[in-house]
């Protein structure tokens, strides 16, 4: 058996091409500047009659609601559905918190759930760097919390979970 030896930057070039090790560093900081900016973040004030949350999402994106929903479980007294499909669930309704969450804004499920939510009296909350399902958000005046990170979406992890939970403590 081979000694690797863990000192050797090289070995992790390597071994770890997308510098996921760089993006595990900068958890803390992405934490820290996600929550400051989520706290800084004004929603609608009738966003707090809610009485289910749908967090649309695929893969990275979809990440953060699972960490909050796994959080709140003993917690909150509504529930969070994680939804990775296609299309909205259709108990979704005028006290229903829809958050799409899209990391390039472009992916095709989560776009296939926030088009319909567009024509329901749902609450809806946008995370997205961009792409069309910022271009959405924007152009029907919804709240669109912008993802200011450059990585893959799994390295995102502090910007879809602390957002998501700060926008939930938020309504309370």
């Amino acid at each position: 058996m081979n000694n690797i030896n863990l000192d050797e930057n090289g070995i992790y070039r390597q071994n770890d091409p997308a510098n996921m090790l760089a993006r595990i560093k900068e958890l803390p900081m992405q934490c820290r500047q996600a929550w400051q900016k989520v706290m800084d973040f004004n929603l609608p004030s009738d966003y707090a009659d809610v009485d289910k949350v749908i967090i649309l999402g695929m893969g990275g994106s979809a990440i953060g609601g699972d960490l909050v929903r796994s959080l709140a479980l003993a917690e909150a007294g509504i529930p969070i559905i994680v939804h990775r499909d296609y299309g909205l669930p259709s108990f979704v309704d005028e006290r229903t918190l829809v958050i799409a969450s899209s990391y390039s804004g472009n992916t095709e499920e989560t776009l296939s759930g926030f088009e319909p939510s567009l024509k329901t009296r749902a609450k809806k909350l946008v995370m997205t760097t961009g792409g069309k399902l910022g271009e959405l958000a924007r152009a029907s005046n919804l709240p669109v919390y912008k993802i200011d990170y450059k990585a893959q979406p799994r390295a995102a992890l502090g910007f879809s979970f602390l957002p998501t939970l700060g926008v939930l403590q938020k309504l309370g």
